[in-house]
């Protein structure tokens, strides 16, 4: 999830690093008068929550200064104790990327984009990305649309491919990379969840209590898709695929 701090006078107390980015915002823009300083903030995910929630504190009052964006996990902007920082923001979702037909009409765009991040990160030639294109679809249904899942497996695919020696992973490789990323997932379940997304399974989720539901979307176990114009919760499609579901294609 995104979030922009409106132009509004904000009140939430600034961490002790403010006095020292202020300075460095003041320098450049001494330097460069005619130019706008924005900053992005990403990351925070990796942090632990009053540690992000500081971060963005310390960012929020330096907003008459500079333009900012931020990209928080769900932690930070679902619940009854986010309320203060959302007076302050105005919250844009990103969702997964469409990767199926029934996630609606651009899942063909969708699998297109997952393969182009792959291109620019992998550094492949468009010959070897039009020779792994069937594993780039698997792959890309697999994730759920998300991108750093798609990435891990394809790299985790690439791995097995190089211990065996094969200089293109083949669809041996991505089924052991996905069975790999099915245990991770498994591994970070708590006693119900699975139960809880089988009943929210296609509903709006509403009813999977807030920190249930919090940790879930924070860790990619639960996904929200729009689909005609209403958002949905799915549990992951490997997790899905381990409790009996097929996988669409």
């Amino acid at each position: 999830m995104t979030g922009k701090a409106p132009s509004h006078q904000g009140h939430l107390e600034p961490g002790p690093y403010r006095d020292a980015f202020l300075a460095v915002i003041r320098e450049f823009k001494k330097k460069s008068p005619a130019s706008q300083v924005a900053i992005l903030v990403d990351g925070l995910e990796k942090c632990p929550e009053e540690q992000a929630r500081s971060a963005v504190r310390t960012f929020l009052s330096l907003k008459d200064e500079v333009e900012l964006a931020f990209v928080v996990p769900p932690s930070l902007v679902i619940g009854p104790a986010n309320a203060e920082l959302l007076s302050e923001l105005r919250v844009f979702p990103i969702r997964p990327v469409p990767v199926i037909e029934q996630q609606g009409s651009h899942w063909k765009e969708g699998r297109q984009f997952l393969a182009d991040i792959f291109r620019r990160r992998m550094g492949k030639e468009d010959t070897n990305v039009d020779a792994l294109k069937p594993l780039l679809e698997t792959a890309a249904i697999s994730s759920g649309g998300l991108p750093r899942t798609f990435l891990q497996l394809m790299r985790d695919a690439g791995g097995y491919a190089t211990v065996a020696n094969r200089e293109l992973p083949t669809r041996e490789d991505l089924d052991n990379a996905m069975r790999d990323q099915t245990d991770s997932l498994r591994r970070l379940l708590r006693d119900g969840d699975m139960k809880v997304m089988r009943v929210a399974d296609g509903s709006d989720g509403l009813e999977i209590p807030i920190e249930r539901r919090v940790r879930l979307l924070s860790h990619g176990i639960l996904l929200e898709n729009e689909v005609d114009d209403r958002v949905i919760v799915k549990m992951h499609p490997l997790l899905a695929q381990s409790d009996g579901e097929a996988l669409y294609a």
